[in-house]
């Protein structure tokens, strides 16, 4: 789990400390076994991040790997929000009865793997999605891949074929993509 700094940590040693004494270098990782961090024990993983804050896990997993894992997990973070507010809005559902429900759910996530794909493909393939100042990408994947479809049937004037085009065009991409996928996964 992820911490506050103000949390202070026990060393097995006995000493006790906030992370900011640590002194520690940016984007190094410090590794502590065996600490006491509100009456649990457990190993800690601290990094000091570049806008001065500090990336402060506690976990009782083999700390080597604790920074790895935290990074799979914020996928699945990035993930919710995409499927709950950024796209999706699957919160403000109204609807009570299960089985609805659950084909909601397999609808939104396979909408959610095609914007993801799009994304992807389209910063792969047609135009690189650029960074701002801080690194991080101005668009994610899902929303350049959400983006990229709606402008792909946003056209002023489009003709009924020109939309039954565009559809079989999406769909053989679609297929395209799934047909690829199933090979890396049996290889």
């Amino acid at each position: 789990m992820r911490l506050p700094k103000h949390h202070l940590l026990r060393k097995p040693n006995g000493s006790v400390c906030k992370i900011e004494s640590l002194n520690l270098e940016i984007n190094k990782a410090v590794i502590l076994r065996d600490c006491l961090v509100d009456g649990v024990v457990a190993n800690v993983w601290v990094k000091a991040l570049q806008n001065g804050d500090f990336l402060y896990l506690l976990g009782t997993v083999n700390v080597e790997f604790m920074g790895q894992l935290y990074a799979k997990r914020w996928t699945i973070e990035t993930c919710f929000q995409g499927l709950k507010g950024r796209g999706f809005n699957l919160e403000k559902t109204h609807l009570k009865c299960l089985k609805k429900i659950k084909k909601l759910l397999a609808l939104v996530a396979i909408s959610y793997a095609v914007c993801i794909s799009m994304g992807i493909y389209f910063h792969a393939k047609v135009q690189k999605i650029k960074n701002k100042k801080h690194g991080y990408k101005s668009n994610s994947f899902l929303r350049k891949g959400i983006n990229v479809i709606q402008e792909l049937f946003r056209q002023a004037i489009l003709t009924d074929t020109d939309i039954e085009n565009r559809i079989f065009s999406f769909l053989r991409w679609i297929k395209m993509q799934m047909s690829h996928y199933q090979k890396n996964i049996s290889t």
